[in-house]
């Protein structure tokens, strides 16, 4: 199966700050959003990638990166508005999460 995509240069950016809670915590299972379910496809101690495909079948990629005591998120998308919605709902859903 090949799972290349080809995406445009779309790159959307939120941080979140931990308040007391681990990197597990925020993110363990991998986020839901509406009908679009973010899967972590890897996994380490600073961070994850999740990856999901909206119900218009956009490719949706997102790098989270611990930093200190925040989690910094960058969202790709083949969908340029998407993917600054999402990064924005990422950041609201995450901090109303504590």
């Amino acid at each position: 199966m090949d799972l290349a995509a080809t995406l445009p240069p779309s790159v959307a950016s939120c941080s979140v700050a931990l308040q007391g809670r681990t990197f597990d915590e925020l993110i363990k299972k991998g986020l839901v959003f509406g009908d679009l379910k973010l899967a972590i496809v890897e996994s380490a101690a600073v961070g994850c990638t999740l990856y999901g495909q909206s119900i218009q079948s956009h490719h949706v990629f997102v790098l989270a990166k611990l930093k200190g005591d925040t989690v910094e998120f960058q969202v790709k998308c083949s969908d340029p508005n998407l993917g600054s919605c999402l990064a924005n709902e990422i950041s609201q859903f995450l901090q109303q999460r504590q």
